[in-house]
C-alpha cells in the first residue's frame, strides 16, 4: 500500500480504493509509528513530534511521488521500444547491419541501423555511440547509392560532433565525408577531406581501425587520380595494419587484396597482381559462398590479369564463371566493391564502391 501511496498520491488512491485506504491522516500516522516504534507515551509528548514527522513526510512524499513517477515513464518508453524492436538492443542492431553490409545488402544494412539509431536516442545512450551509429548509417546510404540519406545523417553527425571533445570523432566524420564527395565526384575535397582526417588518427595512439581505414580511402583517391605508386604505399600500409587486426578472410582484407592487385596492374606488375588477386578470390569465396556477385567482379578483374600474363584458358575460365554467377539474379543494391579495371584509349581506371 506504501507503494501505491508513494507512486499515486493518497487521494488517488484513496478515490481509486474508498472502501481498502484508509484516511491520510491515519496512515500516516500509522507509517510513522511503524517506521519511528510504539511512539511517544503521552498526547502532550505527541503533539511536537507528530507535527516534526508529518512536515518532513510531506516533503519526503512530494520527492517520491516525482521521482517514481519519471522512473515508471521511463520504464514504460523502455518496454514499449523493446516491443516495436522485437527486444533487441542497440548493439544487436548494429551487428546485424554489420553482418548485412559485409554481405553485400547495404539496404537492409541501413534498415538496422536505423534501428539501432533509434534504439540509442530513445534510452539516452552516450553521446559518442549515436554519433558512431550516424556515421555507420551513412555509410550503408553510400553503399546502397543513397546518397541524400547519407549526406543527411552526416549533418547530424556533424552538428552532434560539435559537443564532443574527442579528435577521433572528427577524423571519422572527415572520413565519411570523404566517402561522400568522392562517390560524388568531389575529388579535390575528398582528397582534403583524408588528409586532415589522417593528421589527426597518426598522431592519436588509440585510432584502432579509422588508421588503416584512411589510408585505403587515400588510395582510392590517389588511384583515380592516377597517382598509382603513393596509393601503392598507402594500400600496403592499410593491408599490414588489418592483417594484424582481422581474420584473414575479414571483408575488409578482401577489398584491400583486389585493390592492391589493381593498383600493381597499373604499375606493370603483373604476376603480384595475378597473387594478390587470387588471394582476394579465395577469401571472397570462403566468406560469401561460389554464387555472390561480388565474386564475379573478382574474377572479370582477374581474367584481365591473366590476359596479360598470356594465361588465355584460365581468363577465359574466370569470364565464363562470372558470367554463370550473374546469370542468376543480381543482389539488390550491392554494387561493386572492388576495384573494377577497364582499359580505355585514356588509360583510365573506373572504379566503384571502394571506400
Amino acid at each position: 500500500m506504501i507503494g501505491w501511496y508513494a507512486f499515486l498520491g493518497p487521494t488517488r488512491v484513496r478515490r481509486i480504493c474508498p472502501r481498502i485506504v484508509p484516511k491520510h491522516q491515519r496512515w500516516r500516522t500509522a507509517y510513522w509509528r511503524a517506521l519511528l516504534g510504539s511512539g511517544p507515551r503521552s498526547k502532550r509528548q505527541a503533539a511536537p513530534n507528530c507535527a516534526i514527522c508529518t512536515q518532513v513526510f510531506e516533503g519526503i512524499e512530494r520527492r517520491l511521488t516525482a521521482e517514481i513517477q519519471s522512473r515508471i515513464v521511463g520504464m514504460l518508453w523502455i518496454i514499449t521500444l523493446l516491443i516495436f524492436t522485437n527486444g533487441w538492443r542497440a548493439a544487436d542492431w548494429t551487428a546485424a547491419g554489420d553482418r548485412a553490409l559485409d554481405a553485400g545488402d547495404p539496404r537492409q544494412a541501413a534498415t538496422d541501423f536505423s534501428h539501432a539509431l533509434d534504439v540509442c536516442l530513445r534510452t539516452s545512450a552516450p553521446a559518442e555511440e549515436a554519433f558512431h551509429l550516424r556515421v555507420t548509417l551513412s555509410t550503408a546510404y553510400m553503399e546502397a547509392g543513397n546518397y541524400h540519406g547519407a549526406e543527411k545523417t552526416l549533418q547530424e553527425a556533424s552538428r552532434a560532433a560539435g559537443r564532443t571533445a574527442s579528435g577521433l570523432a572528427r577524423a571519422e566524420l572527415l572520413n565519411a565525408e570523404s566517402a561522400l564527395d568522392f562517390r560524388r565526384g568531389k575529388l579535390s575535397a575528398a582528397e582534403g577531406a583524408l588528409v586532415e582526417a589522417w593528421q589527426i588518427v597518426a598522431r592519436l595512439p588509440a585510432a584502432g581501425d579509422l588508421r588503416p581505414t584512411v589510408l585505403h580511402n587515400m588510395a582510392a583517391d590517389e588511384m583515380r587520380t592516377q597517382r598509382y605508386a603513393d596509393a601503392l604505399v598507402h594500400e600496403q600500409a592499410a593491408l599490414r595494419m588489418w592483417q594484424k587486426a582481422l581474420s584473414p578472410d575479414h571483408p575488409k582484407l578482401i577489398r584491400a587484396w583486389a585493390s592492391l592487385a589493381s593498383l600493381e596492374y597499373m604499375l606493370g606488375q603483373h604476376e603480384e597482381a595475378r597473387l594478390s588477386m587470387e588471394r582476394a578470390l579465395m577469401s571472397a569465396e570462403r566468406t560469401y559462398g561460389p554464387s555472390n556477385p561480388l565474386l564475379a567482379d573478382l574474377l572479370e578483374t582477374d581474367a584481365i590479369i591473366l590476359d596479360q600474363l598470356k594465361l588465355k584458358k584460365r581468363a577465359q575460365r574466370d569470364r565464363e564463371r562470372a558470367r554463370e554467377i550473374r546469370g542468376a539474379a543480381e543482389h539488390a543494391g550491392s554494387g561493386r566493391l572492388t576495384w573494377d579495371i577497364r582499359e580505355a584509349p585514356e588509360g583510365a581506371v573506373y572504379l566503384r564502391g571502394n571506400y
